[in-house]
């Protein structure tokens, strides 16, 4: 089962009241998703690599004073994200420290995003971008906090214990975020699948 932990807990509920309160307990905070469209002119020079903007994107620490979480160069990354003469930017906002984003509307997100982006990257006196999409994820990423694996541990257990040992539990609360995290542990799961079941075979 690799549906969100909040999503386990409400399919679980009627087969193991254990496991379902385990598996609520993990916080999930809410991230927007952003993506505007600059001219490559509004790219501030010393941002640019022989006159082209470069690289994967940035990640921007509370200390710049901003609350956009990050940014990717979507049109540097990808081929024809962007028609000529311009820059895609998909940018995150949002997270545990910021989960106020909630109660603004998406132009507010927009603008607030737009305005990080002129202390960082873009020349302060360009026009607005062209807003291509705000999608905000109310429950978006899984925070691993102090005790995450003891809780989830805990609902692991109660699955055993309630005679669901042939029920398994992935997804990123499990393993960890990261792609390769995600990966890696799903060939786990597998196995402890193959396992299970090579021990079952009559």
């Amino acid at each position: 089962m690799t549906v969100p932990s909040y999503v386990a807990s409400d399919l679980l509920r009627p087969l193991s009241l254990e496991t379902a309160n385990a598996l609520s307990k993990f916080y999930y905070p809410p991230v927007a998703a952003v993506s505007v469209s600059y001219p490559k002119e509004a790219i501030r020079a010393d941002r640019l690599i022989d006159g082209q903007l470069k690289g994967f994107g940035q990640l921007h620490p509370r200390s710049q004073g901003v609350e956009t979480l990050g940014t990717i160069y979507s049109s540097s990354l990808f081929p024809n994200r962007a028609p000529p003469g311009r820059v895609l930017l998909l940018n995150y906002i949002g997270g545990a420290t910021n989960p106020g984003i909630l109660s603004k509307t998406e132009n507010q997100i927009m603008e607030t995003v737009d305005r990080d982006l002129r202390k960082m990257l873009i020349n302060p006196k360009e026009g607005k971008p062209l807003n291509l999409g705000v999608k905000v994820w109310p429950r978006a990423i899984p925070q691993f906090l102090v005790g995450h694996f003891d809780i989830l541990d805990a609902a692991k257990g109660a699955l055993k214990n309630g005679g669901f040992e042939g029920m398994f539990l992935g997804g990123n609360y499990v393993s960890g975020v990261a792609l390769g995290r995600c990966v890696e542990s799903a060939y786990d799961v597998a196995t402890d699948v193959s396992n299970f079941l090579s021990l079952r075979r009559v």
